[in-house]
Formats: structure tokens, C-alpha cells, sequence
């Protein structure tokens, strides 16, 4: 199943939410609890856009959905946090990320840990 994620940023009332789209077009949203039972680094919720505790919250989330494996979203999230989630240009713009993209991401790093390699 390809999925996509969609960070929504509302101004009124202030807020950002997550959704899940499948490729059949259902909706969900992505909601911080159960990454916030395995890590709680932010009792907000999600944010994006930079580095920080909502940023890592929606990285170690969006990998747990992704894996569905806790080993390996705590082994990357903080990597994910840095060059996917904080990457993101603007916390007033709203975005998308396949989850492809995140799939081929992880395979990178576990490459790169493979080959002995650090950033």
C-alpha cells in the first residue's frame, strides 16, 4: 500500500494536524499517541519546519506508522526529525511526503550503517 502524509497548518485556531491519505484516497489522521507512548517528547503534538520536541514527535510517528517496528523508528527518528521533518520550509505551509520517499530513505541509512559510514 503507497500512503501519503499531509501536514496541514491551521491559523485559526492555531494548530497543525497530519493526515494519512491511501492510494484508494481515505483519509485519516495521524495522531501523536502512540508515538508519545513509545516517546514523549511532545504533549502538543506535531509541528514541522525545525528542529524541536514537535518536529521529533511527528518523526518518530510518522516511522512508526511507516515500519510499524519500534526498534527501528527509535534507531532513525532523530535523523528523520533532521533532514526530512525539520527540512521542511516553512511551519506556515502545508506539505506532503510519500511514503516511498520515507521507505527509500530508511533503506538509505541502513546502507550507510551497513557500510560502516557516520554523518
Amino acid at each position: 500500500m503507497n500512503r501519503t502524509f499531509e501536514g496541514i497548518s491551521h491559523r485559526f485556531p492555531f494548530s497543525r494536524s497530519v493526515m494519512i491519505i491511501d492510494e484508494n484516497r481515505s483519509v485519516r489522521e495521524l495522531h501523536p499517541d502512540r508515538s508519545q507512548a513509545l516517546k514523549n517528547h511532545s504533549p502538543d503534538g506535531f509541528n514541522w519546519g525545525y528542529a524541536g520536541s514537535g518536529p521529533a514527535q511527528l518523526a518518530l510517528a510518522i516511522l512508526l506508522e511507516v515500519t510499524n517496528n519500534e526498534e527501528t523508528a527509535l534507531r532513525h527518528y532523530h535523523d528523520f526529525e533532521r533532514q526530512g521533518i525539520a527540512a521542511i520550509k516553512s511551519q506556515e505551509t502545508n506539505w506532503e511526503i510519500d511514503e516511498q520517499k520515507v521507505i527509500a530513505w530508511l533503506h538509505a541509512q541502513d546502507e550507510m550503517l551497513n557500510s560502516g559510514d557516520t554523518q
